[in-house]
């Protein structure tokens, strides 16, 4: 009895700290600054901060990207990623640059914005083709969209988030292992980012270097 009473405590204490990960992620830098003058303990406040700041990547989308696909179960599909940021969003080349330093080629990269397609028509197109696309080394692929004015567009957003989701689940159906990166720019004046979010998606808060 004590054993398995010592099991669930154990249990609860990693259910406990996984929570906490999940909920630290996505808070900005700025509110992580702020614990300091909140009813937390310094401890913990400082104890917060060294995981957001050391253990969690926030400061560099390619370290990011990095570290999650590296932690994912390979019987797992692949990464969905909402990132949030007050930085400028990326050009094409540096898409394409970041996407090749974390082991995609050009070929198996999909990079657009948001406000390019005029209709959902055109964005399931889109994500038709690049989902179903074969390449000829069987690679993993990497869709990277952004979004610019992200607290004027949470509408749009969301309802990529939905259409992004649908064929993700479908492709992912057929055997393609494939990683979404859905880049929300947020200005700093912005109030509160509201938007359904999917199940699949985690949201990090990330600063470009």
């Amino acid at each position: 009895m004590i054993g398995r009473l010592t099991g669930d405590q154990m249990w609860k204490e990693e259910v406990l700290e996984r929570a906490q990960d999940l909920l630290l992620q996505c808070v900005t830098p700025d509110s992580v600054i702020r614990l300091k003058n909140t009813r937390l303990s310094p401890q913990l406040a400082a104890a917060y901060a060294d995981r957001y700041n050391n253990h969690q990547k926030h400061g560099s989308l390619q370290e990011l990207l990095q570290q999650l696909i590296s932690e994912r179960d390979h019987t797992e599909s692949g990464i969905f990623l909402q990132v949030t940021t007050h930085s400028k969003l990326l050009s094409s080349s540096e898409a394409y640059t970041i996407g090749g330093l974390v082991g995609f080629p050009k070929e198996v990269i999909q990079f657009a914005s948001l406000h390019a397609f005029d209709t959902e028509h055109q964005f399931c197109k889109m994500l038709k083709g690049f989902f179903n696309q074969k390449n000829q080394s069987n690679q993993n692929k990497l869709l990277m969209l952004q979004c610019e004015s992200g607290g004027q567009s949470g509408d749009l957003i969301a309802c990529a988030r939905y259409i992004i989701q649908d064929e993700y689940v479908q492709a992912v159906r057929t055997g393609s292992l494939i990683h979404v990166v859905l880049i929300v720019q947020l200005t700093r004046k912005q109030g509160n980012f509201i938007g359904f979010q999917v199940i699949l998606c985690r949201i990090y808060p990330v600063v470009y270097k």
